[in-house]
């Protein structure tokens, strides 16, 4: 069996874009200190490969579908390092949240904290770059302010008193199972409550649930959210009263 020169780190490519995945393999090749061992097209394929052939890194797109899940299953078996496209603060904190070890931006850093940030993340050390710190404390301040004023967006108006408590602690960071042990209730019940949730503000996702909560929009400051409640069906006019 033929092992890897000592000190090299196994890496795997995950990312939809062609493009994407032959500049970062060619960046890795540069600095020499890196070997990949797989590239991925979509989330499964990343997991499979996590599991087969065992890679210090995975560099991932977070932007990827089903990213709860998918940040799931890959955090207990390797080191995700998310290589994004998104710059909204609240994309960062999510990220860095499901498990990241590091987050950098596409076309904000340069080759010397690329190889920095991976090799810092399958030696343990934690990394961003610049602009995702600066980010990531944008987001963690917005996060305790609006947690401090109990959410004050327009997604809190349609929830349950008891929903919005699970949201805060969502916002705290707590799992399924910790909401339940804060709240008394059982795991089902939460995540009885937080299918309500998704319901209610048109969501598919805990991220996505998450992010309409603290009031992150697709405006490009970051600095509020256009999300307004599903209109509910039309009300039914009066029965007429009889003679």
């Amino acid at each position: 069996m033929v092992h890897d020169p000592p000190g090299r780190v196994r890496v795997v490519i995950a990312d939809p874009n062609p493009v994407i995945r032959l500049g970062v393999r060619a960046a890795l090749g540069e600095h020499g200190s890196f070997e990949v061992v797989g590239q991925a097209t979509d989330g499964a394929e990343a997991v499979r490969l996590a599991r087969t052939v065992r890679p210090d890194v995975v560099l991932l797109d977070p932007g990827m579908p089903d990213r709860d899940e998918l940040f799931a299953d890959l955090v207990p078996l390797t080191t995700v390092v998310a290589l994004a496209h998104e710059r909204e603060p609240e994309l960062v904190a999510l990220a860095i949240e499901s498990g990241a070890r590091g987050y950098l931006v596409h076309g904000m850093y340069d080759l010397e904290q690329f190889a920095q940030a991976v090799l810092g993340a399958a030696r343990g050390l934690p990394y961003a770059s610049p602009y995702a710190a600066t980010a990531l404390v944008h987001a963690v301040r917005r996060r305790a302010r609006l947690v401090t004023e109990g959410a004050g967006t327009p997604a809190a108006g349609v929830l349950s008193g008891r929903e919005r408590e699970v949201m805060r602690l969502v916002a705290d960071g707590l799992t399924n199972e910790g909401v339940a042990v804060r709240l008394g209730l059982t795991e089902k019940t939460v995540k009885n409550h937080l299918q309500s949730i998704y319901t209610k503000l048109d969501v598919h996702s805990r991220a996505a649930a998450l992010s309409t909560w603290l009031g992150v929009g697709p405006d490009p400051d970051g600095s509020g959210s256009d999300w307004a409640p599903r209109p509910g069906p039309a009300a039914l006019p009066p029965r007429p009263r009889r003679p």
